[in-house]
């Protein structure tokens, strides 16, 4: 089970580049089961395969490497179009931000993701300062919808 919180970012007041980071491009594939969206990425020099249920603040996710050939195999299951990130790990507290990042048709994006152990955890987070709006309920936000964009905008 995954326990995420996630916010939208406008400023960063410090240089990301100073933590450790990844490349990341991931795929949306054809769904084979309701309420499931499948996902292939390629973090680094690694690929994984990914099943996520729907949802918002608590889903179940399986995730597990995979071979570049079996990576290269399911991108002839892709729907729309592949999500370009860079992202960087950062200690806060006792959490670990995930900040995202977007490149090219999503350029300009920039999100955080927290995990947490708890709901009761995920209820008692104080997000830093420089965090901006929380957008873990709207859909818009999930990679899976902003994968249907041909342009992302900050009006959006």
């Amino acid at each position: 089970m995954e326990i995420e919180r996630k916010y939208l970012i406008k400023d960063i007041p410090f240089e990301p580049d100073s933590y450790d980071k990844k490349e990341i491009i991931q795929c949306y594939l054809n769904p084979v089961q309701k309420g499931i969206e499948r996902r292939v990425r390629k973090k680094g020099e690694k690929f994984y395969y990914t099943e996520k249920s729907f949802g918002d603040l608590i889903r179940e996710e399986k995730e597990h490497e995979i071979s570049k050939e079996e990576f290269e195999n399911l991108l002839s299951e892709k729907i729309n179009n592949p999500i370009y990130k860079t992202r960087y790990i950062i200690p806060f507290n006792n959490y670990t931000i995930e900040l995202d990042i977007y490149q090219k048709q999503l350029s300009g994006l920039i999100t955080a993701d927290v995990e947490f152990n708890s709901l009761e955890e995920s209820n008692q987070f104080n997000p830093p300062h420089w965090f901006g709006k929380e957008i873990t309920y709207e859909k818009k936000y999930k990679n899976f919808i902003l994968a249907s964009l041909d342009k992302y905008s900050a009006d959006y």
